[in-house]
């Protein structure tokens, strides 16, 4: 969970923080990609269906714009 949360936040807005980190890891990198995208996608549709259940707009806001970025970034 604490690679998802910096996908989620500070990788998105410096990726080459995420370049920087998996350096360090090589080739665990391009494995990992595709695992993340997946569990960050639910972890964002969940989200979105948790903060409305809760009234929670600004977690809805957030877990809505995670899914749109995830959905720019798999098209490439």
């Amino acid at each position: 969970m604490d690679w998802s949360r910096l996908w989620m936040r500070e990788w998105l807005r410096r990726p080459n923080l995420k370049d920087a980190f998996f350096e360090g890891y090589g080739e665990v990198k391009d494995s990992w990609e595709g695992s993340m995208q997946r569990l960050l996608t639910l972890n964002g549709v969940g989200g979105v269906v948790w903060a409305t259940e809760h009234n929670d707009p600004a977690f809805a806001e957030e877990s809505r714009l995670l899914v749109q970025r995830l959905r720019s970034y798999a098209a490439g």
